[in-house]
């Protein structure tokens, strides 16, 4: 069941980007333009998508980065928070697949910037044997294996996601708030004023191994009681020496 709209109020969409080396890659930007403001589709469901932008050059790790974007999409009132990284390369049509879905945390799929390339999430651990064939790497054509395992539906639960092209409904963040999130200040530069934030994008060991914020998110969402899912159909670029696809190719 996908997500309506009021007709009295549309939703409310913050675009979130921590931009790490202080700068977007030009594709991020071309996206930005064509595909997030200016689409005509997107530009006909005005009354829809109410949609705006927060970015913010590194302030003191990756994690803290996205608790400040979160934390202003909080205080703000937005109804969602559409994480990309500044690394992508997408379409409108995916931005809108994740906006009207009724999952609170949903992500389209990336690869690393590695060759060959994995996939940004890990599986269920009912799910593992999908990539039996690939040596336990998470494959093009394990993922496949994956979805029809769900009857080939496209949103699909996992373990965990990398948060380079996910939205979250802010419910979720209240719950963790509620729940004790740990809190740290933060000087707004827009308002030139300390603001509460919330570490939601925790980072640290774990099983003799070592978790990045975005799977240290959805450990945390999970434990507020949010299951994690993935639209295997939404695939996005990752823009490094190369274009790095889903399908393995390289351009």
């Amino acid at each position: 069941m996908a997500v309506e709209a009021s007709d009295k109020r549309p939703l409310q969409i913050l675009l979130c980007t921590p931009c790490s080396r202080g700068f977007v890659r030009q594709e991020y930007s071309a996206c930005l333009l064509t595909q997030f403001f200016n689409h005509p589709d997107r530009l006909a469901n005005q009354q829809r998508y109410q949609l705006a932008i927060y970015q913010i050059k590194g302030y003191s790790g990756l994690g803290k980065d996205r608790g400040v974007l979160a934390s202003y999409a909080l205080r703000h009132r937005f109804d969602k928070i559409f994480f990309v990284d500044d690394d992508m390369e997408w379409r409108w049509d995916q931005c809108k697949t994740l906006f009207d879905s009724d999952k609170p945390i949903i992500a389209g799929v990336a690869p690393l910037k590695q060759f060959p390339a994995p996939m940004n999430f890990t599986p269920l651990d009912e799910d593992k044997d999908c990539f039996e064939l690939d040596s336990g790497i998470r494959t093009f054509e394990g993922m496949l294996r994956l979805v029809a395992k769900y009857g080939n539906v496209a949103e699909v639960p996992v373990k965990a996601i990398g948060t380079a092209f996910m939205v979250i409904d802010t419910k979720v963040l209240y719950k963790m708030v509620e729940l004790g999130a740990e809190p740290f200040k933060y000087m707004d530069y827009q308002s030139n004023k300390e603001v509460k934030c919330w570490d939601f994008f925790p980072s640290g060991p774990l099983n003799g191994d070592y978790y990045g914020e975005d799977f240290g998110f959805c450990f945390k969402a999970k434990e507020a009681g949010f299951p994690i899912y993935m639209n295997a159909g939404v695939h996005v670029n990752h823009i490094g020496a190369h274009t790095y696809r889903v399908d393995g190719k390289l351009y």
